[in-house]
């Protein structure tokens, strides 16, 4: 069996578990699952691309570490904001919420096994003990979305703003090359690259979150021009190279933009919706 079969069941897995918290609230399935993933694909930066905590080896990519941060999207993408989601939809207790853990502590043992996924320094108990964490975290948030707080909401879209930024760069570079961050953090070229674009658009996505929230205009275009001016001068400074004219930077924020403003809307039709 490849390799890749079994990455290919956490999709199905996480479209099941769609499917089942869409029937229960539609209205917020894409926002609180995009803001789990936010939070979760944070916590991956930091453990798996900076600090190299595990591997996995979907072989799907010929570059090893290309290849595990193909893998580390089917978690932290995936799987484990979309129960964070169910879990928060359907008021999950506690102790079903540990049981959850424990059976995806099982599944990571399992993959160790067939030897798809190597821990460096990471242990199984680890994920054990933050999953029903990560699960609380999405409850609660859930609850406070429901009751119109909109400081959690504005918190909550950029995260949002987060997971679909570096999801759509890791695409637009890592299978795509259309750009390449070099600061010299690391010896693998990708690893050195992740790390930087993230950081990067860890800092654009206040940006972008700033852009939908603010009122007013002049400051709109003001913090846009920061962020042109910002990215000009990394690549001034030989901080990244790129594939593309430079006025591709300029669409891809304005497309981040974009996408915030949308998120930002359903996030506020869903809240009202719920409301009423």
């Amino acid at each position: 069996m490849p390799n890749f079969f079994w990455f290919f069941l956490l999709l199905a897995a996480t479209a099941a578990l769609a499917y089942a918290a869409a029937r229960k609230d539609r209205l917020m399935l894409v926002p609180l699952w995009l803001l789990n993933a936010g939070l979760a694909i944070i916590f991956e930066v930091v453990i798996f691309v900076f600090f190299h905590s595990y591997t996995y080896k979907p072989e799907v990519f010929s570059d090893p570490f290309s290849d595990s941060s193909f893998g580390s999207i089917f978690s932290q993408l995936m799987i484990v904001p979309m129960i964070g989601v169910t879990a928060a939809f359907y008021r999950l207790t506690f102790p079903v919420m540990l049981l959850i853990s424990f059976g995806m502590s099982a599944v990571e043992l399992f993959f160790l096994h067939l030897g798809i996924y190597e821990h460096h320094w990471w242990k199984v108990y680890y994920t054990t003990l933050l999953l029903p964490v990560a699960f609380l975290i999405s409850s609660w948030w859930y609850r406070l979305l429901k009751k119109d707080n909109q400081p959690a909401a504005k918190l909550g879209l950029y995260f949002m703003n987060l997971s679909v930024s570096l999801t759509i760069t890791w695409a637009a570079t890592v299978p795509l090359t259309m750009y390449l961050f070099q600061p010299g953090w690391f010896e693998n070229p990708v690893r050195d690259h992740l790390a930087a674009n993230s950081v990067f658009f860890s800092i654009a996505c206040f940006f972008y979150t700033l852009i939908v929230l603010i009122r007013r205009r002049a400051i709109k275009l003001l913090l846009f021009l920061i962020l042109l001016i910002t990215h000009y001068c990394l690549l001034e400074n030989g901080l990244f190279t790129y594939h593309t004219g430079f006025a591709s930077f300029t669409a891809l924020h304005l497309f981040f933009i974009a996408v915030s403003c949308l998120m930002w809307k359903w996030t506020q039709d869903a809240v009202k919706l719920h409301a009423d």
